[in-house]
């Protein structure tokens, strides 16, 4: 199984997973925003630590860029720095500076990179001392949202013990990595009251028909030499293991540039995105280390010990793709969809959406989509049809948690400052 496995890889997508991924850009009128959107993605994804962290760290960046903007034009409730800048403070300024002074915290060794990138963006812009106070706004706002997650939780040393148990998630083939980041289930969040907020409660008893029908499923159209699954499906899956922040935050760059977004909206815009998903990703991790369900190649390969009949072992079932090292229940993939699709639904008050497109891994895959919802359901469907999460993991378990919290975050959170609006519950 694995000699077929890998021969899969060897007829084309191989050579595609090893180039450098990013999501392919649309043409469009860029501001600062969405330039250093762009910037911070490619910061968080090409150095360490990775991960979870890059979600958090988009967070901070893009909440300091928000409060960085809002300071100048009080349009929204602010998230952190409650503050009025001086009169003539340059919002495009203050918005590189905030976002290049959290870069410069979080990823100190690439301070060349960086300073580069700042001085670019500000040679676009006038000199005079609406750009001296932008600057000077922009940096205390930046040190300011560092401070605030020092002592989040993110670096504590926390230990996951597997047991033997085949119901339960530990190490899986072919790596056997210990549990990642196991701490993020304790992380504080950036608008929920708690990482369990919204409990999604146990997964299915094994001895359950829809697990056992989870189940098939998984093992029929998730299998590295599946027979059923069809070349989109496989196209699908395989795209789907794009860092989930690199598509969603693409679909928004389109969609805000489309609908001609102001700075001050971008800047609403990317914070509650990033700042929900990470919570999503944060919740997410709650569940799946109060829930550690095990993944479908340890369910598959090891089923003759869930004393289930109706659960047929193979041994040597091979999954479509690595699976990732942490438990089933729930998907990280999902959970974030979820959250994404409520935020950006509540920004863009719609679910139709002008064309957009993402391509991944770099000139391999490219999808289209015309709905929110669309790129969701698809997120899920390819973590089954990959063979690394059964059905319950990504819907009723992951996509639904994640659209909880992005209709908290998005109801609650960077909420309009006119006279009457709801306030934040920050």
């Amino acid at each position: 199984m694995q000699k077929q496995s890998i021969s899969f890889w060897r007829r084309g997508f191989l050579a595609f997973l090893l180039v450098p991924a990013m999501l392919v850009p649309a043409a469009s009128q860029a501001d600062v925003v969405t330039d250093w959107n762009q910037i911070a993605i490619k910061t968080v994804l090409e150095n360490p630590p990775g991960s979870l962290f890059s979600v958090r760290n988009l967070a901070i960046v893009h909440l300091a860029v928000h409060d960085a903007v809002n300071a100048v034009d009080r349009r929204y409730q602010p998230y952190l720095v409650d503050t009025k800048a001086a009169t003539g403070t340059s919002p495009e300024v203050a918005a590189v500076a905030a976002a290049h002074g959290v870069l410069l915290a979080l990823y100190p060794s690439q301070k060349s990179v960086l300073d580069a990138a700042l001085s670019s963006s500000l040679a676009k812009i006038p000199d005079g001392e609406g750009k001296t106070l932008g600057l000077a706004l922009g940096q205390q706002v930046a040190a300011r949202h560092i401070e605030a997650r020092k002592d989040d939780g993110s670096d504590r040393k926390v230990e996951y013990v597997a047991n033997n148990d085949p119901a339960t998630w530990k190490p899986t083939a072919p790596a056997f990595l210990p549990a990642a980041n196991p701490q993020f289930a304790q992380v504080r969040p950036f608008f929920l009251r708690s990482p369990l907020q919204f409990d999604p409660g146990a997964p299915l008893a094994i001895t359950s028909k829809q697990f056992a029908d989870e189940f098939e499923e998984v093992k029929r159209l998730g299998a590295a030499n599946s027979k059923e699954r069809t070349p989109d499906q496989t196209a699908v899956a395989v795209f789907w293991t794009a860092p989930s922040y690199v598509i969603f935050s693409g679909v928004a760059r389109q969609v805000s540039d489309a609908k001609k977004f102001s700075l001050h909206d971008n800047a609403r815009l990317f914070a509650l995105l990033n700042g929900a998903t990470a919570d999503a990703y944060i919740a997410g991790w709650a569940a799946k280390f109060k829930y550690p369900r095990a993944r479908p190649i340890t369910l598959i390969r090891e089923a003759g010990k869930l004393g289930v009949p109706a659960l047929k072992a193979d041994p040597d079932w091979e999954p479509l793709l690595t699976t990732p090292n942490h438990p089933n229940y729930i998907s990280g993939h999902s959970v974030f969809a979820g959250a994404a699709e409520r935020v950006l639904q509540a920004v863009f008050a719609t679910d139709v959406i002008p064309p957009a497109s993402a391509t991944y891994p770099a000139g391999a895959i490219t999808r289209r989509y015309r709905k929110i919802s669309d790129i969701t359901l698809e997120n899920d469907n390819g973590r089954v049809w990959g063979g690394i999460h059964t059905r319950e993991t990504v819907g009723q378990g992951g996509a639904d948690l994640g659209r909880k919290v992005g209709e908290f975050a998005a109801a609650n959170h960077l909420v309009s400052a006119k006279p009457g609006s709801l306030a934040s519950a920050n």
